[in-house]
């Protein structure tokens, strides 16, 4: 994990510029404590840095990187697993590399080889900031599930972007006001979605999608670069399926620990966790388990500390235990908040866990997303009898009933919390809705269409989000 960040102000002094962008790095510290590093582009108003924590390449991969003849600078926070197969390509090709190995380097020569055609190369995690000083263009890309972020902000030909919120924050023009419909979605879902964000003048960049900005116009537009829902082949068998995934689960987990640091894995005791462990272990692979358990009255009946213990165990794996007293949360709370940059009401308990891995690990799996990508626990199923209901109610009572029953806090009791709240673009059920007929008319299936709704909101905005800022 690292932080970038960037800021275009023409017109700006040189001393203010790098005054401003040692203000934002400094907040990102914490995202990259082993190294930083910063970039100028004096005649074009423009600034580059990042906090690096170094896992692959620890003295290789330093940033930002820039290419042998100086056209190219790199910023990037992430990680992608498929850099030794790239490198030998590019090697094929006739590149040639500076680094042992890398994957910043990587990056690089792909984008450089490529351009942005060269995203779709990268298997793995990332946020992106490349500069072309030739064409005087900024490129910024987020990796296809939304794994890593990336936020911007736009006012008045001023362009700034980072890997955190607050470090937009401290710009001037940055408009902060609250933006009603983020904190809408927030009642309801206790967590913010969306491209625009709680404060009116910051966006985050959708994932699979790729920002180029025309340093000299200041203009810039957003394309999606990636489409990550490939056609089901619907002639394999039961039998098959069972064979692909357990290959693909494998292969995965695989890639995953490309690392020159010893790994750890959030043991949870449920399914997604225990599989990526039962993977590691039978790989031959080195890494300690850290499971949490609740005290506390009525918490015992929440935890599933018996089944992870017995789960490491059983593969003879080293296992850290976390035991959370309800007071533990409260202790760190204004930590939380301070690093999660907006309102979120889920899964704090994770920060302890994170915590207790953080003080002997930098690299750490889990198993965040399974359940988005295999039905999330049946939550849709409903929704396959809409066309059936349609005939008997109305379309828009089922649907915004449907949702509703997974909601926090319900439309009429929004409007006594928040006079605005009913304003903007419509309620949080109505938004969900018009994503799931996008993917419809795009020809997506049904199952297909609410899983691309999940992989949207929920999985990015709320599972990968908490994950990224607590990890």
């Amino acid at each position: 994990m690292c932080g970038i960040l960037g800021l275009h102000q023409p017109n700006t002094a040189q001393q203010e510029i790098e005054a401003a962008v040692g203000r934002m790095n400094s907040l990102q510290h914490h995202r990259g404590p082993d190294d930083s590093g910063v970039f100028t582009s004096p005649d074009l108003g423009l600034a580059l840095a990042m906090k690096r924590l170094s896992i692959v390449d620890e003295i290789g991969g330093r940033q930002p990187m820039i290419s042998r003849d100086g056209r190219y600078t790199l910023v990037y926070n992430g990680e992608v697993v498929n850099a030794k197969q790239l490198r030998s390509e590019l090697e094929g090709l006739g590149d040639v590399f500076s680094t042992d190995g890398s994957d910043t380097e990587v990056v690089l020569k792909v984008l450089t080889r490529f351009g942005t055609a060269g995203l779709r190369k990268l298997n793995g995690m990332f946020g992106i900031a490349f500069f072309d000083a030739q064409e005087r263009h900024l490129l910024l890309a987020r990796d296809s599930l939304g794994i890593k972020p990336l936020y911007f902000a736009a006012e008045s030909g001023q362009f700034a972007f980072a890997s955190e919120m607050k470090s937009l924050l401290t710009l001037p023009w940055v408009d902060v006001h609250l933006n009603p419909d983020a904190l809408n979605d927030y009642l309801s879902l206790m967590y913010v979605t969306g491209e625009r964000r709680i404060f009116g003048g910051i966006q985050m960049l959708p994932r699979g999608h790729a920002l180029s900005l025309n340093l000299t116009s200041g203009h810039f537009r957003i394309n999606r670069w990636s489409d990550d829902f490939p056609t089901i082949d619907t002639t394999k068998s039961r039998a098959d399926w069972i064979v692909a995934i357990r290959e693909e689960l494998v292969s995965a987990v695989k890639r995953w620990t490309m690392s020159d640091v010893p790994l750890a894995a959030s043991l949870s005791g449920g399914l997604d966790s225990s599989v990526i462990t039962s993977i590691l272990a039978s790989e031959g692979m080195d890494v300690r388990c850290f499971s949490l358990g609740f005290d506390g009255e009525g918490e015992k009946e929440l935890s599933e500390l018996d089944l992870a213990t017995s789960h490491a165990q059983r593969l003879g794996l080293p296992h850290e235990k976390i035991i959370m007293k309800p007071s533990d949360l409260l202790t760190d709370l204004g930590k939380m908040v301070w690093h999660l940059d907006e309102p979120y009401g889920g899964g704090l308990p994770s920060w302890l866990v994170y915590k207790a891995i953080g003080r002997s690990h930098k690299v750490a799996l889990t198993g965040v997303g399974g359940d988005e990508l295999f039905g999330n626990y049946g939550k849709w199923v409903p929704t396959e009898r809409i066309a059936m209901l349609g005939k008997m109610f109305p379309m828009s009572w089922f649907r915004h009933g449907y949702l509703s029953r997974f909601h926090y806090w319900q439309d009429e009791s929004k409007v006594a919390i928040l006079e605005q709240s009913s304003h903007g673009r419509g309620t949080t059920s109505a938004r969900t809705f018009e994503k799931f007929d996008t993917y419809r008319r795009q020809g997506a299936s049904h199952r297909d269409a609410v899983a691309r709704v999940d992989f949207d909101t929920q999985l990015p905005d709320e599972f990968l989000a908490m994950t990224d800022r607590f990890s």
